[in-house]
């Protein structure tokens, strides 16, 4: 929507080819989104029109957006991005803050069309990809301002999911006020919910690549089962869900395994009691 070119591979997923920013003096000429008019954002609303329109009945149609820090890294070459973290300082904050501006315009659209607090998704603040001093001065602080302004905006506060390791910021997304979280599955649900389950609402972590595109219907029921036996019981609710993006050529089978041990495991559940 910005100018960066694009990458439309016949099975993978969309990537960004060639990053926009070559020169931190173009955020001086750069104007922040319309959802109305630019890139494929107008074809998305009426997607999602078409979804409430069909599904409506049964349930709103959700929308996400990337955090701050991921939303810079899809406009500037990544290796470049995280050497500005030392290099230039001053010229990635002002791009993280136009990468607020943006993810607003995209949220403050949806949710009044459609009702829907946007969800964020935000893999550029793993600890597998920045250290925990790079998140508390880079990331944490726009991560705040969009949970703050979202609350302000929607009454309600946004859920994050960051995907690698994340436990060294464990504590700082409790201080961001995030409503839920939903963890990579290279970290240990049990833990998280100890750690945070009585702050906010837990979600996870079905391996998406080992277990549902590689396992068997066997071993994603048997999951499944370890998920909610493990955070079931979290104080403040939990949402099964995988690990991270369900990858392209995971069987119908092993979905729909997933789907019935999800009914089968979590029959009766009572929020912050846990299951049968």
């Amino acid at each position: 929507a910005l100018g960066s070119k694009m990458r439309y591979p016949e099975n993978n997923m969309y990537l960004v080819d060639q990053p926009l920013i070559s020169n931190y003096k173009m955020l001086d000429y750069m104007k922040v989104i319309d959802p109305y008019k630019d890139g494929k954002m107008p074809l998305m609303l009426q997607m999602l029109n078409a979804l409430q329109k069909k599904f409506g009945y049964y349930d709103n149609v959700k929308s996400g957006v990337c955090g701050p820090m991921t939303c810079a890294l899809s406009l500037r070459d990544a290796g470049m991005f995280l050497r500005d973290l030392r290099k230039e300082p001053d010229q990635v904050h002002k791009l993280l803050q136009f990468s607020v501006e943006c993810i607003k315009a995209w949220m403050k659209v949806v949710y009044d069309e459609f009702g829907c607090v946007c969800s964020i998704a935000d893999p550029a603040s793993s600890m597998d990809l920045i250290g925990k001093k790079h998140f508390e001065i880079f990331s944490k602080p726009y991560l705040m301002q969009l949970v703050e302004w979202t609350k302000e905006y929607t009454g309600r506060s946004p859920s994050i999911h960051i995907c690698g390791k994340s436990r060294k910021i464990w504590e700082d997304l409790r201080a961001i006020g995030f409503s839920s979280f939903s963890v990579d599955n290279c970290e240990d649900l049990l833990e998280l919910k100890q750690v945070l389950g009585k702050d906010m609402a837990i979600s996870g972590n079905v391996p998406p690549v080992d277990i549902l595109r590689n396992g068997d219907v066997y071993a994603v029921m048997q999951s499944v089962r370890e998920c909610i036996e493990k955070a079931a019981d979290s104080p403040r609710g939990y949402l099964l869900s995988a690990g991270c993006q369900i990858p392209l050529g995971t069987s119908k089978e092993n979905l729909m395994a997933y789907v019935y041990a999800a009914r089968k495991y979590g029959a009766n559940a009572v929020k912050g009691k846990g299951c049968r």
